[in-house]
Formats: structure tokens, C-alpha cells, sequence
């Protein structure tokens, strides 16, 4: 029995307090809510739906679609046509009526090539003598020791530090972005010496340069074409030769090396459909039309760089061909009057190459006569790789198995004040060289 003190209920203490009501319990079950009073009774009816669709696409109309549509003028974007033209129907065949399809096949060098006989290989398609014995031309070398830059060791220190640590916030740092971020700064810190030779200012770089040379090796017809993920630094005037005239001369005497029982265009991908037209990259007119330098990363993350010196020799030597066709014919198989030059820097931003290739002859036919040239200085360590690779292999269904697949975490331990470790200077002094070559008297 309740008793009421003031009109409140006040409970005996036998009454549970937790004790959940029944008719609240029900009350929650069988709740709806009420309809509020500015409900339109009209909005379950489809045609006030299909007009309130169309209201709102009239407000979401720009003030310059609703000025065309009062005025009857067209909009400034033309509708789709209905009859698109879809891949299928543009698909071309490659066989004989492909209007590309030429009779004789061609050989063809693309970036991906990879040459199992390495930097031979790679000599013999271009008819190439290896020169210098691992080392860069004389000329070069003199450029490298007497070339200076003022504070040159701290400079690429912190060039090699803005590019491997401070230029990203992800953990990894691939070779794509660290590799060309660092030949723009060496090329940056070179570019000071702009005021002291005047005509390093008449140079321009071209990124994804495409180039197409095609020459008859032997009895098959070779072709080096594509863009080889490299920076091309192109100049006004050409390059200087790097041998003599006795030195060329005596290069008819040199013997090319041999493959046989295996062909050295075994690695080269063989088509029938190819254009027939040489391409320097450039069009005519353009005011620095002479390949100076190539700068080729290495974007396969292979510790052997005989691929990628076998591809900085075919891509220099396309760029002198396509040079040389231009200027003497494309027909012309004659010895060069004046040789042409150009150079290759090769790196994974940690190992450099230098390649020197110098076109003497156009006769590619024959393994007789003077012979082109070629100077490899490889293997040179700017510094050691300061971020260690640190590979965690972790268990997938109880397996350990170093696969591809169950690699799941790559990452790359990073220390601040680790630094640049053997710093190696006379690195950056041979690029420097290259940088400078044909500018300095």
C-alpha cells in the first residue's frame, strides 16, 4: 500500500528500486513515433518523388548551365557520340596486313633487354673495342684532377643526405625516386660552374628521351629503340673525340669476340612490324640537338650491373648513330670524318659506371675495317649504403618459406646520425668531369 505525501508516491522499502517496470518494458516495444506536423502526405506518392528528384537537380544546375538553357544556346562540353569507336574495333593484326609489316625482320633492343654475355654482347652488336683498360680516357681524367668546386665534400654529403633521408616520410625509399633525386642534386652542385665556363649554360636535359637507330649487323637488320628511364643532357656544339687518328687507324687490327654456337641477337626481340625511320628525339630546329650525357638509372634492384653497362653501351651508341644518319644519310655506310662521342652515367645512386662511346664507322656489316670505341670505368662506390635492407619473413599457416609471397614486411632501419659512411669525393670529381667535358679547353 502506498502512502502520498504532497501528491508524490513514496514506496515501502520491501519494493525493489532495480526492479525494471513491465508496462515500460512493453511501452519500448511497441513504440512508433508519431508523425511530426510538417509531414507531407504526398511524399510516398512516386510522381511527388520523381518531381522532387527533378527540383533538386534544377538547384544543383551552375549559373552558366541555367544562362545556356534560357537562351537555347548548346553547352560548352558536346554530348558523347552515340557510335563509339571501342579498342576491338581499332585492333590492327600483326601479320601481313598490318600496314607496319615489312618482309625483312628486325632485331630489336628494348629497356628490358637483358644480355646474357654482358658487356661483350653489348660490343659486338655496336662493333665496339673495349678501351683503356677500365679506366675513363685520358682527357677525362685530367678534368677530374684539376676540376674543383668550392667545399665540394660537404656539398654532396648533404646531397646524399636530402635524397636518401630527408625527401620522403615512407619508410622506403626506392631506387626510382632516390636514384634520379640524386643525379638532379650532383647535376645541381656541377651547375655552379656556370659563371667560370660560359658555354656550360648552352646545355639542356631532357627527361624520357625516346630514340630510334636502326643499322644492319651482319646479315640481320638491329634496331635500339625506346626510352631507357634515363635524363639526357643534350648540347649545343658536339663532343671532342677521345682517340686519335693513329688510335682508330689501329683498331682495324682488333678481333671481335665470337659466340658461336650462339647468336648474339639471341636477346633481342624479333618482329616484322617496326617503322622504318630513324629518330634522334628531337625534332629539326631544336638549338641543342647533340647528345652530351646519359644519365640511366638502375630500377631492377639487381646487385650484377652487367645489364645495366650493356644497355648504357646500346643506348649511347644509338644516340651517336641516329646523330651520324642525320648528318652523313641514312644509307651512308662510310668512316666517320669526325667522330662522333657520347657519354653515360650509369648508377643505382650508390654505384656509378662511366661509359665513354665513341662512333668511328657507320659499317656495321662487316667485322673488318676500323672499329668504334668504348671506355668502362665501373664499379665506383660513392658511399657505402648507409640504410641496410631488413627483410622480416613472418609465418603464414605454419609455413617458412622465403617466397615472394609470404615476405609481407620490407622495411629499412634509418638512423639519423648514422650519416653518409666512406664518403668517396673522387667519385663526384669523375662526374663532375663527365659534367664538364667539352666546356673546358
Amino acid at each position: 500500500m502506498a502512502a502520498y505525501r504532497i501528491g508524490i508516491p513514496i514506496l515501502f522499502r520491501h519494493q525493489s528500486r532495480t526492479a525494471p517496470s513491465t508496462c515500460l518494458l512493453a511501452s519500448r516495444r511497441h513504440y512508433k513515433p508519431k508523425p511530426t506536423q510538417n509531414h507531407d502526405p504526398r511524399a510516398d506518392k512516386p510522381w511527388f518523388q520523381k518531381l522532387q528528384l527533378e527540383k533538386a537537380k534544377e538547384e544543383k544546375k551552375t549559373l552558366g548551365r541555367k544562362i545556356d538553357e534560357m537562351f537555347a544556346l548548346e553547352p560548352a562540353i558536346p554530348p558523347p557520340k552515340q557510335d563509339t569507336v571501342t579498342f576491338a574495333d581499332e585492333r590492327v593484326e600483326s601479320d601481313e596486313t598490318n600496314p607496319l609489316y615489312k618482309e625483312k625482320p628486325v632485331f630489336m633492343c628494348v629497356p628490358r633487354t637483358n644480355f646474357h654475355e654482358g658487356e661483350g654482347q653489348a660490343m659486338w652488336l655496336t662493333k665496339a673495342k673495349p678501351m683503356g683498360d677500365g679506366k675513363m680516357p685520358q682527357q677525362i681524367q685530367d678534368l677530374a684532377e684539376t676540376v674543383e668546386i668550392p667545399d665540394m665534400e660537404e656539398k654532396v654529403h648533404q646531397a646524399i643526405l636530402h635524397t636518401r633521408l630527408y625527401d620522403s616520410e615512407v619508410t622506403w625509399i626506392h631506387t626510382k625516386r632516390y636514384g634520379l633525386r640524386q643525379i638532379d642534386a650532383l647535376l645541381r652542385i656541377s651547375s655552379v660552374l656556370g659563371t667560370t665556363y660560359p658555354e656550360l649554360q648552352q646545355r639542356a636535359t631532357a627527361r624520357g628521351a625516346y630514340v630510334m637507330a636502326r643499322y644492319h649487323r651482319g646479315d640481320d637488320l638491329v634496331a635500339t629503340q625506346g626510352n631507357p628511364h634515363a635524363l639526357l643532357m643534350t648540347s649545343k656544339n658536339p663532343l671532342s673525340a677521345l682517340a686519335g687518328q693513329e688510335e682508330v687507324a689501329a683498331s682495324k687490327d682488333y678481333e671481335l669476340p665470337s659466340f658461336y654456337p650462339i647468336s648474339p641477337t639471341i636477346d633481342l626481340i624479333e618482329t616484322n612490324i617496326y617503322k622504318g625511320d630513324n629518330f634522334t628525339g628531337f625534332q629539326d630546329g631544336y638549338p641543342f640537338p647533340h647528345a652530351h650525357t646519359l644519365f640511366m638509372l638502375n630500377t631492377k634492384w639487381q646487385t650484377d650491373h652487367t645489364f645495366l653497362v650493356s644497355r648504357g653501351i646500346m643506348y649511347a651508341h644509338a644516340h651517336a648513330v641516329t646523330r651520324a644518319m642525320k648528318q652523313h644519310g641514312v644509307l651512308e655506310e662510310i668512316d666517320l670524318p669526325q667522330p662522333i662521342v657520347v657519354q653515360c652515367v650509369a648508377s643505382d645512386g650508390v654505384r656509378f659506371h662511366f661509359i665513354h662511346f665513341q662512333l668511328n664507322t657507320l659499317r656495321h656489316t662487316t667485322d673488318d675495317g676500323i672499329k668504334n670505341m668504348v671506355w668502362v670505368d665501373r664499379d665506383n662506390y660513392l658511399f657505402t649504403d648507409m640504410y641496410p635492407q631488413d627483410i622480416h619473413i613472418f609465418r603464414t599457416r605454419k609455413n617458412r618459406k622465403t617466397k615472394r609471397s609470404y615476405i609481407r614486411k620490407m622495411k629499412t632501419r634509418r638512423d639519423p646520425l648514422l650519416g653518409c659512411q666512406d664518403l668517396n669525393v673522387d667519385v663526384y670529381r669523375k662526374f663532375l668531369a663527365c659534367y664538364v667535358n667539352g666546356a673546358v679547353s
